[in-house]
C-alpha cells in the first residue's frame, strides 16, 4: 500500500497557532481533511478532547471554520455571504464576527451596509475585503479548530499583517492551523512543522 503519512503522532492544543509547510503532493490538503473528518485514517483515529471524531455522535461541521485560497462569494448581500445557508444565526453572533474581522469599518461606509451585493464573486470588493468575510464566515458558528488553507495567497504583505492581527485576536481557546509558505506567518505562529517523507517534523527556529 502506498501510504501518504506513516506513524504520524500529532497533537494540537487550543490558544495556539500551528504552521505547516510542504511541497506539492507532501500530504498537507490530506492532512487538513483528516483532521477537519472529512477522510477517515487507514489505521489509528483523530481524537479532540479524547472523543473520536469518526463516532457519529460526533459533528465536525459545527467545530471546524474552513478559509480557503480561493474567497467564494455568491452574488448577495455581505449578510447573506457570512450566515451562508446557515440557519438559527442570531443577530448577536453576526455582530460579534462583523466586529472581530473589523468588517464594520468597510460595512458603516457603505450606502446599503450590510445587505450591499458584494457582486459577482464578490467582484465590488478587495481582496482583502473578500478575505474578512471568508474569516467572518469560518466564525459565525465560534469553532474551536479553524484552518486556514493558503488562504493569504492573494493579499499583499500589509494586507497579510492585517489579517494576522484579526487571527490574533480571536485566537483565544482555538486551534489555529495554517497551511502556507509565507515566512510573515511562519514567524507569526507558535509551533511550526514541515511535511516530508510521509511525515511530519517540528521546525525548531529561533
Amino acid at each position: 500500500t502506498n501510504y501518504i503519512f506513516k506513524n504520524l503522532n500529532l497533537e494540537f492544543t487550543a490558544n495556539k497557532t500551528f504552521y505547516l509547510e510542504g511541497k506539492n503532493g507532501s500530504g498537507k490538503s490530506t492532512l487538513v481533511d483528516l483532521i477537519s473528518g472529512m477522510l477517515k485514517p487507514t489505521q489509528g483515529k483523530i481524537e479532540i478532547n479524547g472523543a473520536d471524531i469518526s463516532s457519529s455522535k460526533f459533528s465536525m461541521k459545527s467545530k471546524v471554520g474552513y478559509v480557503s485560497q480561493t474567497a467564494f462569494l455568491i452574488n448577495e448581500s455581505i449578510k447573506e455571504n457570512i450566515i451562508f445557508g446557515r440557519k438559527n444565526i442570531e443577530n448577536k453572533q453576526l455582530e460579534n464576527v462583523i466586529k472581530l474581522t473589523e468588517l464594520d469599518k468597510l460595512i458603516n461606509n457603505l450606502p446599503d451596509k450590510i445587505e450591499t451585493n458584494v457582486g459577482d464573486l464578490g467582484g465590488k470588493l478587495s481582496g482583502g475585503q473578500k478575505q474578512k468575510i471568508m474569516i467572518a464566515r469560518s466564525l459565525i458558528n465560534n469553532p474551536g479548530l479553524i484552518i486556514l488553507d493558503e488562504s493569504t495567497n492573494a493579499l499583499d504583505f500589509e494586507s497579510e499583517k492585517k489579517f494576522l492581527n484579526i487571527i490574533d485576536k480571536i485566537k483565544k481557546n482555538k486551534i489555529i492551523i495554517f497551511i502556507a509558505h509565507s515566512e510573515q506567518i511562519k514567524e507569526f505562529c507558535d509551533e511550526k512543522y514541515l511535511l516530508q517523507d510521509k511525515t511530519i517534523k517540528k521546525l525548531f527556529l529561533k
